[in-house]
This record gives C-alpha cells, sequence and structure tokens, in this order.
C-alpha cells in the first residue's frame, strides 16, 4: 500500500480510490444477487426453466424483454450464470445496476404462488431474499470487490 499525502493531489489521488472501490463493490453486489437468484442452492427455489431464463441483467437501463413462452420442445430455456459478470464486469460510481424478470408471474410467485404444475415453488418472497443474503454477507462481497478490483 502506497502512502498518499494530505495535499491537493494526494486528496484527488483518495477520491480516485474511494470511487473505484464503491464501484467495485456495486458491481459485486449485482453479480452476488444475479447469481443468488439464480441458484436453487442459494435461494433454495424450484424455477422453472423459463423463470429462471428471463432475470436479465443491466446497467443504467431497465430489462423488461421476456423470452417467447412457446418454443419448440427441442429447445431448452437457457440461463447465463455469467451474465451479471458481463455485464457488471465495469461500473462507474454513479451507475445503477439492475437485475429484472418480467414475466407475468413474478409478483404472485414471490407472494407465495405456484406454478401451474403444483411442483415447482420458490420460496415465498425471495426478492426479499436476495436482499437479506447481500446484506447479511456485504463483508465478504467487499472483500471479492477488493480482489477484483
Amino acid at each position: 500500500m502506497s502512502k498518499i499525502r494530505l495535499d491537493r493531489s494526494g486528496v484527488k489521488q483518495l477520491r480516485k480510490i474511494i470511487k473505484n472501490s464503491i464501484s467495485s463493490v456495486v458491481a459485486e453486489c449485482g453479480k452476488e444477487a444475479y447469481k443468488f437468484l439464480l441458484s436453487e442452492e442459494d435461494c433454495n427455489a424450484r424455477y422453472t426453466g423459463y423463470f429462471r431464463s428471463n432475470w436479465n441483467c443491466t446497467v443504467n437501463s431497465v430489462d423488461t424483454s421476456v423470452a417467447p413462452e412457446k418454443r419448440d420442445m427441442k429447445d431448452f430455456y437457457f440461463w447465463d450464470v455469467n451474465k451479471a459478470n458481463d455485464r457488471f464486469g465495469k461500473v462507474n460510481l454513479t451507475d445503477r445496476v439492475n437485475i429484472t424478470n418480467s414475466v407475468p408471474y413474478v409478483k404472485a410467485l414471490n407472494d407465495g404462488g405456484s406454478f401451474e404444475d403444483g411442483r415447482t415453488t420458490p420460496p415465498r418472497r425471495f426478492l426479499e431474499l436476495c436482499h437479506g443474503h447481500i446484506a447479511s454477507n456485504i463483508k465478504l462481497i467487499i472483500k471479492n470487490a477488493e480482489k477484483s478490483g
């Protein structure tokens, strides 16, 4: 670690370090939230492929797109666990990271509803669980940000 002088150039240098550190933490929070929402182990969810494939990651905009619901049987719904790493790789201090799922029944699922087949039920309040997961793991997230930043 280098020493920073408390003159004008030192303060500029310190501002830059703080700005980059906060940006890295924001990016890591987005990556961790996306991983949590997609993971059956973390979220303890049993999602359908369609619901899982519709999680979107963006910076400074909201992606409300939804994959076509009717697909050929030979096609599988695809979800990319690395999407957040790609999208949130480098964010700036003022950037806003967004993770969205715009399927029409997302609110009902979060309220504890189940899919039509009755077998696949995400945990009740999985969005709130995600927020709690981030809050309870913030120290680890900051450490990961330090490594990646």
